[in-house]
This record gives structure tokens, C-alpha cells and sequence, in this order.
């Protein structure tokens, strides 16, 4: 009598390597969705620099020094601070934005432009 089918041993290792690449699926995509979560914020924190961007461009008049504020887009609350320096060339400004979530250190996004001083 002959006996055909697969050992026990034969079983668990099978089980064992489906297993393996099952969580390395899992994890992948688990990466993924964390990493999609990150650049939605980083979109969203672009946005909100280029609006402050957007309106010290439009101002008549610039002041050196830095402020702060806060915006809220999509549901989320961010929190900006504009920094505003000279240059080498006179009457010329460095416009420079940081945005991060309300409450938190990390910055999220810096954006930078230049500007010519208001008369």
C-alpha cells in the first residue's frame, strides 16, 4: 500500500511561507496607506502657504520681521508663520512661508518667494 499526500512537516512549512508573505503584504500595505495620509497633509499645507505667499505678495507695503496665523483647509487646522528678510539688492524681499498642524513642531512644508518692495 502506498500512501500519497503531504507530511505534517510538509503542511507547516507551506503554512509558514504563506504566512511570511501574507504580513509582508499586510505591512506593505500598511506603508502605503501612511505614506497617502503624508503627502495628503503636505498637499493640503502647500496650499495654505501658497494663500500666505498669495496675500503678502498683494500687500501694498512690506514689513521685515515675521508673523503668525492659523488656517483651516479641509477639516484640517494648520498653523503658519511668514518670515519676511532682505536681500543683497535693494528693495528686494525674501517671502518665506512654514506651515505645520496646529499644536505640533514638525514642519510640514517651507515655500519661498521674492518680492520688490512696495512703494
Amino acid at each position: 500500500m502506498r500512501d500519497e499526500g503531504f507530511t505534517l512537516i510538509e503542511v507547516i512549512a507551506a503554512l509558514m511561507i504563506f504566512s511570511v508573505g501574507i504580513i509582508a503584504l499586510i505591512n506593505m500595505n500598511t506603508e502605503s496607506v501612511r505614506t497617502v495620509n503624508i503627502l495628503e497633509d503636505r498637499f493640503v499645507a502647500g496650499v495654505v502657504a501658497d494663500n500666505v505667499l498669495v496675500e503678502a505678495r498683494r500687500e501694498q507695503r512690506l514689513e521685515l520681521g515675521s508673523s503668525q496665523g492659523q488656517e483651516t483647509s479641509l477639516g484640517q487646522e494648520f498653523a503658519w508663520e511668514r518670515e519676511i528678510t532682505s536681500t543683497d539688492m535693494e528693495n528686494f524681499f525674501r517671502i518665506t512661508v512654514r506651515v505645520r498642524h496646529e499644536g505640533k513642531d514638525g514642519v510640514l512644508i517651507e515655500r519661498t518667494a521674492y518680492r520688490k518692495g512696495g512703494e
